[in-house]
């Protein structure tokens, strides 16, 4: 399979003194849906903008679709596309008048832009809201309409910077099914979230960045396989962690702590949850496990 994107030793300083990102290598194949994980400041949508030729890499180099971004922007642009994290609707434009006029402004011919608007405001379940100006649609509407925008393109790459962050749960399971069902068809896309869950379901495979570094790739299977343990415990109100530690690992996230333990330790640690009156939710590993074990759980500004 060709490679839709090809990241080598990517790096980014904006001072010439702190590095946004170091060295980064990375390689996307076509067809697949990569998601790049990391805390504010991992430098994930420092990677976006150098990938879609918003912003020029201090080293390094990066080639989309067999493209050089800095040698051959234009042939990349046409190409991708790409719905930024602080993209918002038209207050006053509709959802017809987004896609059909962003179709338009791309080169397509009136017929063309028209024919795909229809289609894409149908596919998206947009098409009963074509003609409401979006201040008067929900947040999910008005995210969905970014997704359709980006979609109806047909372009072979297309770039989602957190595309569902601040919607509720329905809304966010209304984006993953048009991305799923575009994945299936062969585009490829780059997803940058802090959802763990959203990257469980959606992703071939997951990059997780942490201060301007890739620290792991691959996919959920080979990521999961790093937690020893296989079983993971949630448990809230009060236990002794230190009695918790017998059984497994610990750590404590102020609000709950969470227990790695193996089958053959899982009942005794529940039992002394229950015994405490704690809540307790038993589960196979996550990808959040992962993402915790690799990264710790402090902050850090965005990049």
């Amino acid at each position: 399979m060709m490679s839709a994107l090809e990241a080598y030793n990517v790096s980014k300083t904006y001072d010439g003194k702190n590095w946004a990102l170091l060295d980064f290598t990375l390689t996307i194949k076509q067809g697949e849906l990569l998601s790049l994980l990391g805390r504010n400041g991992a430098g994930k949508t420092t990677f976006i903008n150098i990938a879609t030729t918003q912003l020029r890499q201090t080293r390094g180099t990066v080639r989309v679709l067999g493209y050089d971004v800095v040698k051959e922007t234009k042939s990349v642009r046409r190409l991708i596309a790409i719905v930024p994290q602080e993209a918002r609707p038209l207050s006053l434009a509709t959802p017809w008048e987004h896609v059909y006029y962003y179709l338009l402004a791309r080169g397509l011919s009136i017929n063309e832009a028209r024919e795909r608007t229809t289609r894409y405001l149908r596919e998206m379940d947009l098409w009963e809201y074509r003609n409401v100006i979006s201040s008067k649609l929900s947040g999910g509407l008005r995210q969905r309409i970014l997704v359709a925008m980006a979609i109806a393109t047909e372009a072979e790459m297309i770039f989602l910077d957190e595309p569902t962050i601040g919607l509720d749960p329905i809304g966010k399971m209304n984006i993953w099914r048009y991305i799923g069902q575009y994945t299936k068809m062969g585009c490829t896309f780059v997803l940058t979230t802090q959802d763990m869950e959203e990257a469980e379901i959606l992703s071939d495979r997951v990059a997780i960045m942490d201060r301007g570094k890739l620290i792991a790739y691959g996919d959920l299977q080979s990521l999961k396989s790093r937690i020893k343990s296989k079983i993971r415990m949630e448990i809230r109100e009060k236990v002794s962690e230190e009695k918790l530690r017998e059984y497994g690992s610990v750590i404590n996230l102020s609000d709950k702590l969470l227990l790695y333990t193996d089958e053959k330790f899982a009942d005794e640690a529940a039992n002394l949850a229950i015994t405490n009156n704690c809540q307790v939710t038993i589960s196979p590993i996550r990808l959040e496990d992962v993402f915790i074990s690799l990264v710790g759980v402090e902050s850090h500004e965005e990049a």
